[in-house]
């Protein structure tokens, strides 16, 4: 009885040094190469946790996350600055991370601006212009205008309506892509450089009519290994930061550089289904 305790606990820990093995293999060969400079997707900042849904996350939350940054000493710097650096073929410092935000929420102006004015930290804030002053979770006009004079925070377009535009005809993508930028400029007085495909979903004529739009840059999400090109300025794959950062573990490894290339390596082996496979 206690020979075969003993070979038990010895299978138990070769399975365990085999698994670290392979993990450790996995990682260098496929994951490693890959890193990528974080670039932290965030969506709604609230007060409260009673919300369930998973673009919403707490302020407190929020505000450890920013502290842990500072601490730590990352440079939280802008799109149009580590797009530079990307476009000059230069390497990415490992302690650089970006911050943006999709959709326009008022909570941006109440709980997430003050933060990073607090840090000093550069964020782009994503706004489709159909949500603009519709209900009173929008930002408003005049509200975006103030933000945008402040050199921390960079506006750019999430479209006109936030529809897929891998479901729209031609005509309608370009009107999405093209009249959102125009408006926006007209508003604010100065150039719209970036853009948030709505949902991530894209095709490569999205992509190319984005490009051929005059943006500097676009973001989307992770995506299947191997499917779009890497180190594309006009796909800079995001860390969605869900309710699952509230975690200090994960939020770490959401800003290690490694969270994008496992996760498509992951959504690849699995074969599960982004935004972009769904819409399309």
């Amino acid at each position: 009885m206690h020979n075969r305790t003993q070979s038990k606990i010895k299978l138990i820990v070769l399975g365990f040094i085999g698994l670290s093995i392979f993990v450790i293999v996995l990682f260098f060969a496929f994951i490693a190469p890959y890193r990528t400079m974080p670039i932290l997707m965030y969506h709604f900042v609230i007060d409260t946790t009673k919300n369930s849904e998973n673009l919403v996350l707490e302020k407190k939350i929020f505000q450890k996350q920013m502290e842990y940054l500072s601490k730590h000493n990352y440079a939280v710097v802008s799109l149009e600055r580590a797009v530079g650096l990307m476009k000059a073929g230069k390497t990415i410092p490992p302690n650089w991370v970006a911050l943006t935000f999709d959709d326009g929420g008022e909570d941006f102006y109440r709980n997430v601006y003050p933060v990073i004015k607090k840090y000093q930290f550069a964020a782009a804030l994503f706004v489709y212009i159909d949500k603009i002053e519709r209900d009173k979770y929008s930002l408003s006009w005049r509200q975006i205008d103030y933000l945008h004079q402040d050199s921390l925070v960079t506006i750019g377009s999430h479209s006109l309506s936030h529809e897929p535009l891998v479901l729209l005809s031609t005509a309608q993508a370009e009107k999405e892509i093209n009249e959102s930028k125009l408006i926006l400029e007209n508003k604010l007085k100065g150039v719209v450089k970036f853009f948030s495909y709505p949902f991530g979903a894209l095709n490569q004529p999205i992509r190319q009519m984005v490009q051929e739009s005059g943006y500097l840059a676009a973001v989307g999400i992770a995506y299947r290994k191997g499917e779009f090109k890497d180190n594309d300025v006009y796909l800079l794959r995001r860390v969605f930061v869900s309710k699952i950062s509230r975690f200090p573990l994960m939020f770490k490894f959401m800003v290690s550089g490694y969270y994008v290339p496992t996760k498509e390596l992951l959504l690849r082996v699995l074969n599960i289904k982004t935004p972009r496979d769904v819409y399309k």
